[in-house]
């Protein structure tokens, strides 16, 4: 009988281990780039615009969520521009790798830009929003950044030597925020 309990209890675990493993193979999301996303969103207020987002669980790509776009396991676009977002962006960002456009242009999201990034970002598009403080340091290592868009928000003093490395950018625009004093010496090495 005990030996019979003991067999039953094997199999049990078996079970539950496969079926642990199906949930996971049934996974399309990276596991990074679902918890900057829950991160985000949390960040964000849990705002009702995002469908299909979640705070735990999910599965951004599987399930679609609003603005979301994905190749094979990984986010690619992240695109929330005009949905009347606040809250900030949350500090995982630089979770997600294969990250190419970030756009949450016309919002009233507010707060710092975050120091960590998304560190192959190519678009970066922050403008119309209520970011303050300054332009984080963090922005050199963006090699990949090709467009950025931080106009039209509340930045303000001076511009930090943030743009050595940035040898890919062909657009951007700081306009309409509170910069002051001269322009960094590395605003030189843009092409």
């Amino acid at each position: 009988m005990e030996m019979l309990h003991h067999l039953m209890f094997c199999i049990f675990l078996i079970m539950l281990f496969s079926a642990s493993l199906s949930l996971l193979s049934h996974a399309k999301t990276d596991q990074l780039d679902l918890i900057a996303l829950q991160d985000m969103y949390k960040a964000l207020r849990k705002p009702e615009q995002l469908k299909g987002w979640k705070a735990e669980g999910g599965d951004a790509c599987d399930e679609s969520w609003t603005g979301i776009e994905c190749s094979a396991s990984s986010v690619i676009h992240i695109k929330l521009q005009g949905l009347d977002l606040n809250g900030s962006l949350g500090s995982q960002l630089a979770n997600l790798y294969n990250l190419r456009n970030l756009d949450v242009s016309l919002n009233n999201i507010s707060g710092e830009i975050p120091f960590g990034l998304p560190p192959n970002v190519t678009r970066l598009n922050l403008a119309f929003n209520n970011f303050s403080l300054n332009i984080p340091h963090s922005l050199s290592s963006l090699r990949s950044l090709r467009h950025l868009n931080l106009s039209h928000n509340i930045l303000f003093g001076p511009i930090g030597d943030v743009f050595f490395g940035l040898q890919n950018l062909k657009e951007m625009d700081l306009s309409y925020n509170r910069f002051s004093g001269n322009l960094p010496s590395s605003f030189a090495s843009l092409t």
